[in-house]
């Protein structure tokens, strides 16, 4: 899944604040859910795959952020499993990217808006 690929950032992520800010190395890090008020791991990144995705992750966002400095247009990364989901399209525009049409990107806003009952 996503967690164990790095694809999903937010663990590896926390990991590496934590480490920054305490010095301590962080060696497991989980999402937990509560079922009948027990704390269960629904996913976790551990040792030797917390380490390599940790540098991942590093890696990349070092290289978005030296982009964003550099005054570099910074594509969307979104896979489009989770794009059809989203309702940030207006704000990150990958449609109009991909497809270099506004009206790509109203139109899809207009379907979301519609998706939700909103006016």
């Amino acid at each position: 899944d996503n967690v164990d690929n790095g694809e999903a950032i937010q663990l590896p992520f926390y990991a590496l604040l934590a480490e920054q800010d305490s010095n301590n190395k962080v060696d497991q890090v989980a999402y937990l859910y509560i079922d009948n008020e027990q704390a269960k791991i629904k996913a976790c990144l551990q040792d030797e795959q917390l380490e390599a995705i940790k540098r991942g992750v590093s890696d990349r966002l070092k290289l978005v952020l030296n982009e964003l400095i550099a005054g570099k247009a910074v594509p969307a990364w979104g896979d489009p499993s989770t794009c059809n989901y989203c309702e940030m399209e207006g704000l990150c525009r990958k449609t109009v990217w991909e497809n270099g049409s506004k009206n790509d990107l109203e139109n899809k806003t207009k379907e979301q808006r519609e998706k939700n009952d909103e006016p």
